[in-house]
């Protein structure tokens, strides 16, 4: 007579099963039931093809999902990036020549909103492939260029209307090319100021790129000077320290006095 599975009757069936289904290890799901790792093996040998098939269901309803994603960005980006064409075919009818018509009929609008949509059927056409929904990946055009090249009167206008410390931080981006995440998070002990210049040291980065030592330019070296003797000349923490939950300047605030220098 075969043994009577523990699991089929736990009430802690269903998180056990999505914990499988999520590929967690049977010892550490066993530390959270009262249930050794034999017994969740045993359980797992005579329920996997059901978890396997409830995560196929689950997983074409997430590709759904995103296919009703990418009609509420059409639709959040007004009327004319409602691409119809587009929202009403099937996943495995849109092909790489569709992807780019899109772009071309909504050119009018910002770059940001074309990427946008772009970003969600590039997922969605990837996740589709990856399931074995699509025979073959599906080309999707790379985002936008935004450059934007300011002319001189243009920078001095915007800085004229800056408030601290937006104004110091956008002066450090302009003149070092950082990233403003890295600009905001900036502390002393990878700053080195020499007297007339000096260097910055940004340690952190997803690639070997990322991790690099920028030159100080006279601009940037004068607002960091005038930071530090103002701070006590400290040789730690942030450079621009505030209330805020890190501790830091943060994206919320630097958008909204960016917005403001923009609007006056």
């Amino acid at each position: 007579m075969p043994r009577t599975c523990f699991v089929c009757s736990s009430p802690e069936r269903m998180a056990i099963d999505n914990a499988l289904l999520a590929g967690e290890s049977l010892r550490n799901i066993a530390k959270r039931v009262s249930i050794s790792p034999a017994g969740l093996l045993r359980h797992k040998s005579h329920v996997c093809q059901p978890i396997v098939k409830a995560g196929e269901r689950r997983e074409e309803r997430l590709s759904e999902s995103l296919l009703d994603e990418m009609r509420d960005v059409a639709e959040g980006v007004g009327t004319a990036c409602a691409d119809v064409r587009l929202a009403s075919l099937r996943i495995t009818e849109i092909t790489g020549k569709h992807a780019s018509q899109f772009a071309a009929r909504n050119s009018t609008l910002r770059a940001s909103a074309i990427n946008c949509g772009l970003w969600t059927l590039r997922r969605a056409l990837n996740l589709a492939f990856e399931w074995g929904k699509l025979d073959k990946p599906v080309r999707v055009p790379g985002e936008r260029r935004r450059d934007r090249v300011l002319s001189d009167a243009e920078i001095k206008l915007y800085f004229d209307n800056c408030r601290q410390p937006w104004k110091d931080a956008a002066t450090l981006i302009l003149g070092t090319g950082m990233h403003p995440g890295e600009v905001y998070g900036l502390r002393w002990e990878f700053l080195l100021l020499n007297g007339s210049g000096g260097l910055i040291q940004v340690s952190e980065g997803k690639s070997k790129a990322a991790r690099r030592i920028l030159p100080i330019i006279p601009d940037v070296y004068r607002i960091l000077k005038d930071r530090h003797e103002a701070q006590g000349k400290p040789d730690a923490g942030w450079v621009f320290p505030s209330t805020a939950r890190y501790g830091h300047l943060e994206q919320n605030t630097a958008k909204t006095k960016h917005s403001a220098a923009i609007a006056r």
